[in-house]
């Protein structure tokens, strides 16, 4: 009988450089002939598709050889997607010109007493240097 040591190295490097895992469970046998059993076939998949598998492992029905037929269901329901905000090139912002906008909030500020007051002026700020950026700012 034959030593085998050592052939997975390949498989489980390549596994690691490529964020693959298997998609079967720990222990299934994937051949048999005899006495011999092995998993010798895998089923891998990266991260993003191995969180929609819904079940994995032997297909139930036999066909009469040694090798096991894997079946493997995964969710094919649509991820809903997230509106992306926009990315803005503020190297190429130009700066004199939302200075120059943004100064007429010098006024606005006043002597805050209340949270609420602070509340705010925190949101007018927010909003009028957040409206100069989209105006001003090209986007990426």
């Amino acid at each position: 009988m034959r030593t085998r040591q050592g052939e997975a190295e390949p498989i489980v490097l390549l596994m690691a450089e490529r964020g693959l895992s298997s998609l079967l469970p720990r222990g299934i046998i994937t051949y048999e002939e005899g006495a011999r059993q092995s998993t010798i076939h895998l089923a891998l998949a990266s991260k993003g598709l191995s969180r929609r598998v819904i079940r994995s492992g032997i297909h139930p029905v036999e066909d009469g050889s040694d090798h096991r037929a894997i079946e493997t269901a995964f969710l094919t329901e649509a991820r809903p997607t997230v509106a992306q905000r926009p990315r803005f090139l503020f190297q190429e912002a130009p700066w004199a010109d939302i200075s120059s906008e943004l100064q007429s909030l010098d006024s606005e500020i006043i002597d805050i007493a209340s949270p609420s007051e602070l509340d705010d002026t925190v949101e007018r700020l927010t909003s009028s240097v957040s409206q100069a950026i989209r105006r001003l700012v090209p986007a990426a």
